[in-house]
């Protein structure tokens, strides 16, 4: 029988094959930001984390990949731009910060969110042969691959390599952990990775380098510290371009021990709290603003003209416009207008309105009454109110009111909550 060679195997391509992979060629260059869904699978990953402010974190958080300042495709290589920051302390307005907490980890499909301290579980123990470390001490992937225990070999093969690929950066870098990596612990990390919980391996099977990114939200609010487990996931995750924000409310150091502070921002915010529950806890916090909302909604549509849901809006100046000029029927349309607007909008626009609402008119007082300390008694700084009031005449409070407002108007919703309120 004639022998028939297996060394190729060579398929016929057809005409309507030929003219996709021709289309697909010049519609979708790796330079023209026109991709399609896996493109770049099989090409190597670098993250470039970003250094933001505090306001820019919670924007850029919903961008795809290739949006961000920094997104490049050459040479076989995605060089993704992601976030690593912790939020240390809290806003003075409790709410504000859950609505942000909230904010960060809404999308369920994209984030895994975290409220426990460790969240990494123990290591197996896997004994590993010591010819799996070559020549230049990292491992062989290879080899990895083919041990009887191996894990990862249902996932895809640009998943595995990925894995694994940043395991080997993981150890041979110098400036990621602020302890030396023993031969003992590049074994602890391959053994960590290896065990992996499958909220994180399906993350990074669906991560299409150039689209949405996966997300990693820790809220560790305990005296409990990041086992070293955690601090290897974490690592890790941060290499292969998750977003990872950590909040930490009481301002204790948990990251800052283990890992260089050159990888990560940190955001401090104006106060500390000690005794907040587990966002397991904290589904009031979070309702609040939906309640608020209903019930200003229903405040406009039934006592809009009498100016009740200003009033309950911390807004008496508006109120009592409503309630002088009631009789002309004006500010009883208004309300209904925007009583339907209240029960319209989502809870996010609501709480951005409020903010800009408050900004603007704290500017416009401090700007005409400020020699009076009207803003700062509408702010809740009766204190500094108080002094401006006892010292208009010298006219200084003016001048500072003045001064004052102007800034107010010039910041940044988020700057003014910050600083002001």
């Amino acid at each position: 029988m004639e022998s028939i060679s297996l060394n190729k195997i060579k398929r016929q391509e057809t005409e309507a094959y030929k003219a996709s992979v021709e289309i697909d060629r010049i519609l979708h260059y790796e330079t023209e930001g026109n991709y399609r869904s896996w493109q770049f699978e099989n090409y190597q990953v670098i993250k470039n984390t970003l250094k933001t402010t505090y306001d820019e974190l919670f924007i850029l958080w919903k961008e795809e990949a290739r949006f961000r300042q920094g997104f490049k495709v050459e040479d076989d290589t995605v060089i993704v731009p992601n976030i690593f920051a912790k939020i240390s302390g809290t806003h003075r307005d409790l709410e504000l910060y859950w609505n942000e907490l909230d904010q960060l980890k809404k999308d369920d499909k994209t984030t895994i969110f975290i409220n426990s301290i460790p969240f990494t579980s123990p290591n197996k123990n896997r004994s590993f042969n010591k010819c799996i470390l070559n020549d230049k001490e990292l491992f062989d992937l290879d080899i990895v691959k083919s041990m009887d225990n191996y894990p990862l070999a249902y996932l895809k093969t640009s998943s595995q390599n990925l894995i694994l690929s940043k395991i080997n950066e993981m150890i041979q870098s110098k400036d990621l952990f602020n302890f030396e990596i023993t031969t003992e612990l590049k074994y602890k990390i391959l053994d960590t990775i290896l065990n992996l919980k499958d909220q994180y391996l399906n993350l990074i099977q669906n991560f299409d380098y150039p689209f949405n990114i996966p997300k990693l939200v820790v809220f560790d609010s305990s005296k409990n510290i990041f086992s070293q487990e955690d601090i290897i996931s974490l690592v890790f995750l941060h290499l292969v371009g998750f977003d990872i924000v950590i909040f930490t409310p009481t301002g204790y150091n948990n990251l800052e021990k283990y890992i260089n502070d050159l990888c990560f921002d940190t955001h401090r915010l104006e106060e500390v709290q000690y005794n907040l529950q587990s966002m397991k806890n904290t589904t009031n916090h979070i309702d609040k603003p939906k309640r608020k909302r209903i019930t200003a909604g229903i405040l406009a549509i039934f006592l809009g003209g009498l100016g009740g849901h200003k009033f309950y809006l911390g807004r008496p100046i508006q109120g009592v416009l409503m309630l002088l000029f009631w009789w002309t029927l004006i500010p009883t349309i208004v309300g209904i207008v925007q009583g339907v607007e209240y029960l319209k909008n989502s809870d996010e626009t609501f709480i951005q309105e409020s903010k800009e609402i408050k900004r603007v008119t704290a500017g416009l007082l401090a700007i005409f009454f400020g020699g009076f300390g009207i803003h700062k008694f509408y702010l809740g700084k009766v204190f500094q109110g108080l002094l401006h009031f006892i010292f208009f005449f010298t006219l200084i409070p003016f001048v500072i009111g003045i001064k004052e407002g102007l800034k107010y108007l010039k910041a940044t919703d988020q700057e003014f909550y910050l600083q002001y309120c």
